[in-house]
């Protein structure tokens, strides 16, 4: 498993979606696809298409495999390739250039 990659809200990832009941009834379980963090009243998860398109309705971050660090005051996911986990600690940038768009690390972690 690759390493934690926290993200703010705006964040894109691309990941194994979870096993969840969301997931297994919208029938994406185990499928790897782009998945946006949202900032809304509520934190909320948007799932991508491949072609960029939006699929469904937003679901709950925990049923998208985002998981919230009472630490940091943050969310983080398990990104689906070992690129992902590289992030530039100096600036907290994501730079896979095909898997995401801009997760950041946790600023604690920025200066390690």
């Amino acid at each position: 498993m690759t390493e934690p990659l926290y993200l703010a809200p705006g964040n894109r990832v691309r990941m194994e979606l979870p096993f969840s009941e969301v997931c297994m009834h919208m029938q994406v379980a185990g499928k790897v696809m782009t998945v946006e963090l949202l900032d809304r009243e509520y934190p909320m998860a948007q799932l991508f298409h491949d072609n960029g398109h939006e699929f469904s309705a937003p679901i709950t971050c925990g049923e998208a495999g985002f998981y919230w660090d009472c630490q940091t005051r943050s969310y983080y996911c398990y990104p689906a390739c070992e690129f992902c986990a590289n992030i530039d600690k100096m600036t907290g940038r994501h730079h896979c250039p095909v898997h995401a768009e801009g997760a950041a690390a946790p600023k604690e972690a920025l200066c390690q």
